[in-house]
């Protein structure tokens, strides 16, 4: 496993995951290279699940935290402050008791929630199957509930349009 120092770790987690796409496509250095310039960062892509789906893993006594990735699922609209407002809104409208809302940066990384407070006993997550499992893996006594699905791995550039690069199977 490559090491990262803080200084160069999105540029070498870049030309890794482009010299796997390379591999994996077949592509030739020239056309790496183009997509490896046209690109500014790396993301995973999601999807918001239907609310009917949520709903089916929710009980009405439940006391729910919404807890929101800010970062790649912001980008796909899928996550952030608004998603999860809206997503808080319906969830109310459909009678569930939303007691709490939290945003955080990546929730993906253990060390950007080990301090988050869940404030109940379900916590629906607007973030990547990463989030999902570092959630679970630090709060193993709450109900993780992913409200996205994670579609593949994209990039923005630098007018902020999302692409997928590599749709996950």
């Amino acid at each position: 496993m490559a090491k990262y120092s803080k200084e160069n770790l999105f540029y070498n987690i870049k030309v890794d995951i482009f010299k796997l796409l390379a591999d994996s496509r077949h592509l030739s250095n020239a056309e790496t290279l183009n997509i490896y310039n046209s690109t500014t960062l790396f993301m995973i892509v999601t999807e918001m699940k239907p609310l009917s789906t949520i709903k089916k893993e929710l009980k009405s006594g439940d006391r729910i935290c919404l807890v929101s990735c800010n970062t790649c699922a912001r980008k796909c609209e899928t996550g952030g402050m608004k998603a999860m407002g809206d997503l808080a809104e319906k969830l109310k409208d459909e009678g569930y008791s939303v007691v709490g809302q939290t945003l955080v940066g990546m929730p993906c990384g253990l060390n950007q929630i080990d301090e988050l407070m869940i404030g109940g006993n379900v916590a629906v997550v607007l973030g990547c199957d990463a989030s999902i499992h570092a959630l679970k893996t630090l709060y193993p006594e709450i109900k993780i509930i992913p409200a996205l699905n994670t579609v593949g791995l994209g990039s923005w550039d630098e007018e902020g349009h999302v692409q997928l690069i590599r749709k996950f199977e």
